[in-house]
């Protein structure tokens, strides 16, 4: 979590998805929660940016689920995403 934290703190234009959808954990403000079936709804809504190269951290419950999602947003053309496995955040 201190890794996540300093991405927020020195990136302020980072996004960060929760893959798990727990609805009770947000441990960053602003966080969007994102279903592997909402991605194409979720560029429309605003839920993820407008930029493709904007980075995007990608958090849930293990590492899979963090990592599927992170697979998921990267093929629809974003180009700066990670995921946080718990151990530290993978391109």
């Amino acid at each position: 979590l201190a890794q996540v934290t300093r991405v927020a703190t020195l990136d302020r234009t980072a996004v960060f998805v929760d893959a798990g959808l727990d609805p009770d954990r947000q441990p960053i403000p602003g966080m969007v929660r994102l279903a592997p079936d909402e991605i194409t709804r979720a560029k429309d809504d605003g839920r993820l940016p407008l930029d493709h190269n904007t980075r995007i951290v990608v958090l849930g419950r293990n590492g899979v689920q963090a990592r599927a999602l992170a697979e998921r947003i990267a093929a629809n053309a974003f180009q700066n995403v990670v995921f946080f496995d718990g151990n530290g955040a993978r391109p």
